[in-house]
């Protein structure tokens, strides 16, 4: 009786091993089908940029959109601080709208516009006996 105890212990071991065995391999085996599903989406958005960088319409609009390029006889328009504006535009929206971000409405600005200030700011500054610096002399 004890011996078939025994024997029955050690198919039940060897059982449950087998199954724990392949929940693992199962689990890898869905891991790597999500896996190939997200390459195969990748790889169709990049065959799809293929596309597109090949059509002439795309390669002109985003020689104009992103270098700045214009057609001879056309004329080109830079806006300055145009972040500002649309960010103006954005706070004007959303405070019409009734959203409040609880920002206290300071700006971040760009590194090359605070430098800028800084300059600025450094030669409007008077030294210790209150003469204004002009031209980098007293």
């Amino acid at each position: 009786m004890i011996t078939a105890l025994v024997i029955i212990l050690i198919g039940v071991v060897q059982l449950l091993a087998t199954a724990h065995t392949y929940a693992v391999n199962v689990g890898e085996l869905n891991a790597l089908k999500s896996q190939e599903a997200a390459l195969v989406e990748k790889k169709e958005d990049i065959e799809n940029d293929i596309k597109r960088w090949n059509d002439k319409a795309y390669v002109v609009s985003q020689a104009r959109e992103r270098l700045g390029f214009v057609f001879p006889g056309e004329t080109s328009v830079l806006v300055l601080n145009a972040d500002k504006l649309m960010d103006a535009q954005s706070d004007s929206d959303s405070s019409q709208s009734g959203d409040d971000d609880g920002s206290d409405g300071s700006q971040t600005l760009p590194w090359y516009k605070e430098l800028q200030y800084s300059f600025e700011q450094a030669d409007k500054q008077q030294n210790v006996t209150g003469d204004k610096f002009q031209n980098g002399s007293l």
